[in-house]
């Protein structure tokens, strides 16, 4: 017997593939810190009127959580958190940096609170990483 071929089946199974593909891509370039430098700068330097070093300074330390990504990785694949050991981890990290992503709108403009902001963004989402 020959099996039949469906065509809208074919069509949702690649338009599903598609559309998971496309948010993998997007979900693992947002976390990235060089999505975020080009409005972050352009706040700073021209809401904030920040000098340059002072911005620049921003960068380098919201990127200070990436240097410890192997060591987040082997407390997370090593320690178990509530039964699980990376389940949870990924779980709880990725609410905690979608919240801050969410609430980041909401915090006063200024350097010390964006820089804090940032800073424990970029660490949740090393987490989820």
């Amino acid at each position: 017997m020959k099996a039949s071929f469906n065509e809208a089946d074919n069509l949702q199974s690649t338009t599903g593939w598609a559309f998971l593909i496309g948010a993998g891509i997007f979900a693992t370039t947002l976390s990235q810190s060089a999505v975020l430098k080009l409005p972050l700068y352009n706040l700073l330097s021209d809401e904030l009127k920040e000098p340059l070093q002072a911005t620049s300074l921003f960068f380098a330390i919201a990127a200070i959580p990436w240097y410890f990504k192997v060591a987040i990785g082997l407390i997370s694949d090593s320690v178990p958190l509530f039964g699980t050991r990376r389940r949870n981890f990924l779980l709880m990290s990725a609410t905690l940096a979608g919240a801050l992503w969410l609430f980041a709108g909401y915090i006063p403009r200024s350097y010390f609170g964006l820089l804090t902001m940032f800073v424990s963004m970029e660490a949740w989402l090393l987490v989820a990483q």
